[in-house]
């Protein structure tokens, strides 16, 4: 996983994880996408397939946290869900990165599992 900031620079307030409605992907793999990009100036690279072995229902969790944590205003009330945090603006991108780093070793734990507690 690489996490790399694209040019132009961004301006000091967008320099956090801020998410916005939704976050990218790109490179479609079997098991998933291999980029994610957090907002116009932040993007996670080299995401290895095994990230997408875990799974939470039918989506691994790193597709879940995609879907969970995004800005979206619900249509009947207007009410908006903004998942940034003002007091830790860089939170959405620690939170992918251990999504990331935990979940191929929390597959490895599952697959050695005996039979019994499949």
């Amino acid at each position: 996983m690489r996490l790399s900031r694209l040019t132009p620079p961004a301006p000091p307030s967008e320099l956090g994880g801020k998410v916005g409605s939704p976050p990218g992907s790109t490179g479609g793999t079997e098991g998933g996408f291999r980029e994610l990009l957090i907002n116009k100036h932040v993007s996670v690279t080299g995401i290895p397939p095994e990230v997408f072995d875990y799974r939470l229902g039918n989506r691994s969790a790193l597709e879940w946290v995609v879907d969970q944590y995004q800005i979206k205003t619900d249509k009947r009330s207007g009410i908006t869900s903004d998942p940034n945090r003002e007091d830790d603006p860089e939170y959405i991108v620690r939170l992918v990165g251990q999504v990331i780093r935990v979940s191929p070793e929390t597959a490895k734990i599952v697959n050695a599992l005996p039979e019994e507690f499949s």
